[in-house]
Parts: C-alpha cells; sequence; structure tokens
C-alpha cells in the first residue's frame, strides 16, 4: 500500500506584531452573531442560491465556472479550485490581505461593535510565535507530500491507488492528501531548506 498522508493545517496565520495582543473569545463569538457570512462575501463576489448554499465565482484565483461555496448553516466558505476556506474571519484576512486582529477588527466596526485588545504575557506571546512557526512547517510538509503525489512517478501510483479505491481528483485535493516517498530524510531535508530546524520539525510531528 503506498505510504499516503494528510495534514491538516490552519489558513492564513500570519506573524503578529512585536507587541502581541489577544482579542477576547465572547468578543470574537459576538461578531460571529451579528454578521453573516453569505451577506460578507456577497459585498466581494456575486453569489447565487444554489440548493442549501450559495456559489460563485472564487475571488482568489481566475475560473469561468463557479467552484467558491458558502454554506449559512456552517457559516463557512469554500473554493473546490484553489482550496481556500475557512470563516468569516479568514475570508477577509485573505480578500483584504490584513492579520486576524485587523480582520476582527474590520468586522467588528462592521457589526456596529468596537474592540479592545487585550496585552498577552511574554509566555502567551511566545507560545503563539511557536504556533506560528509550527503552522508554517505543517503548510511547507503538506506542499511537499502533495508535490511527490501529484508531481513524481511514484507519487502517480499512489495517486492511481486512491482513485481505485473511489477517491475523486476534487476530494483529494480538498482533503490534501499527499504521498510520503521512501527515505526518513527526505522532509527533514526540505524543512531544513525552509529555515526549520530538527526540533521543530518533531514538535510539527
Amino acid at each position: 500500500m503506498p505510504r499516503l498522508c494528510c495534514i491538516i493545517d490552519e489558513v492564513f496565520l500570519r506573524e503578529g506584531q512585536r507587541k502581541m495582543t489577544q482579542i477576547p473569545a465572547h468578543r470574537l463569538e459576538e461578531i460571529r452573531n451579528r454578521l453573516d457570512i453569505v451577506e460578507v462575501v456577497s459585498s466581494y463576489i456575486e453569489l447565487k442560491k444554489a440548493g442549501r448554499n450559495y456559489v460563485g465565482l472564487c475571488l482568489f484565483h481566475p475560473e469561468k465556472s463557479p467552484s467558491f461555496t458558502v454554506s449559512p448553516e456552517k457559516q463557512l466558505y469554500h473554493c473546490f479550485g484553489c482550496q481556500s476556506g475557512g470563516n468569516l474571519f479568514t475570508f477577509i484576512m485573505q480578500a483584504e490581505g490584513i492579520s486576524f486582529p485587523e480582520a476582527a477588527h474590520y468586522l467588528a466596526r462592521r457589526a456596529g461593535m468596537e474592540l479592545e485588545d487585550e496585552p498577552r504575557s511574554p509566555a502567551e506571546q511566545q507560545k503563539e510565535r511557536l504556533r506560528a512557526l509550527l503552522l508554517k512547517a505543517g503548510a511547507t510538509a503538506r506542499e511537499y507530500f502533495q508535490f511527490h503525489l501529484w508531481r513524481t512517478s511514484a507519487g502517480q501510483e499512489a495517486l492511481a491507488y486512491l482513485q481505485r479505491r473511489g477517491l475523486t481528483e476534487q476530494t483529494i485535493k480538498a482533503f490534501k492528501l499527499g504521498y510520503a516517498p521512501a527515505g526518513w530524510n527526505g522532509l527533514t531535508s526540505e524543512l531544513s531548506r525552509h529555515g526549520f530546524d530538527g526540533e521543530l520539525g518533531m514538535k510539527a510531528g
């Protein structure tokens, strides 16, 4: 059986400012409750009702047929073309090219709210920096495995195996499946090439 893998990562985490701040969770929840993702996304792209969801042309890559789906029930979006997806906050981060705190303040103003940031302790700042690095390392690993699935001869065998198991190309891309080539140092070398040390790679799993 081919060495298949799936890496799940969060989207659009950016490095914070030197003085990192924290927005209270209950305030973020209040923003979610006041705003509807369909209404917010509709101010950027034209959406059309399609069953329980809404569809439109993706804002983040060129396309002729709509592959961008918004779920009012789940308050989430997903593009089956470029695989972007997330919630209200990640959409604004991606659409405006801004950080999470900036997106939160942007949406708060849209909801008629004002947010006050709470300073984080040095330990929390260090934890957040490590978390951001781990996510970047995970994204690098995901790209490495996906490259080997789609662009190598061994990966083509793994891809054929997945298709025989009934997985479509769309499903494989949506779940970010990849192929781990033989050998123990391939991923380690790739992470090192991107500036991640061995200890960080171990923490990233």
